[in-house]
């Protein structure tokens, strides 16, 4: 006999959710890591274009990487749980409930995580100065109108390049401490494919 019970299915589904993600987050994650920060020692001192090319490719690798083992993780471990235990109608709304639970924690882990990350970043960066975080972005603001209303002749295109490069680097930042809300997107689509798709005869 098929097994029903609310608890079999969301413990399978918690392990599965915890396994895909670590997988798909941390070992994917990994080699993107170790094949981008390979090639950084080629980039010059000055090369601004390239470091700015260089962390805009990382950041968002590692951001598209979260992204994706957030919304695999769960469909993954859904349909895992489904080949042991069976939705019915009787079980479907405990069984959202449990795997709700067990995603939105993921989820707090994985703010804390990233956010822990980003303030570390964030500390290295404006350590020994007087600037908060907000202030880079105007800091950014001002230096392209300045740039843009002066022509600094041959350093131009060189301040502009450095611009760009913090520019792109505090959007980067901020959006990884924040990617963690795709799982939000995540548990409604659990009530989706839970509570409201018709079950199986």
């Amino acid at each position: 006999m098929e097994e029903t019970k609310p608890g079999k299915f969301i413990k399978r589904f918690t392990i599965k959710l915890i396994l895909w993600f670590l997988l798909i987050d941390i070992v994917i994650g990994g080699i993107i890591l170790v094949a981008n920060v390979s090639g950084w020692g080629e980039i010059g001192d000055t090369d601004y274009e390239a470091a700015g090319d260089a962390i805009k490719s990382f950041l968002n690798s590692i951001i598209v990487v979260n992204i994706v083992a957030i919304v695999a993780s769960p469909l993954l471990a859904l349909r895992s749980a489904k080949k042991k235990c069976k939705l019915t109608e009787e079980n479907k709304k405990a069984i959202f409930k449990g795997i709700a639970i067990a995603t939105a924690i993921l989820a707090v882990v994985m703010a804390v995580v990233h956010v822990g990350i980003k303030n570390v970043v964030i500390s290295a960066i404006t350590d020994g100065t007087e600037l908060e975080w907000s202030d880079v972005k105007e800091a950014v603001k001002d230096s392209e109108e300045f740039l843009k209303d002066n022509d600094l002749g041959m350093a131009q295109k060189e301040l502009e390049e450095l611009v760009d490069m913090v520019k792109v680097f505090y959007g980067r930042v901020n959006l990884y401490g924040m990617d963690w809300l795709v799982f939000v997107v995540m548990i409604g689509v659990e009530y989706v494919l839970v509570v409201k798709k018709e079950q199986e005869a």
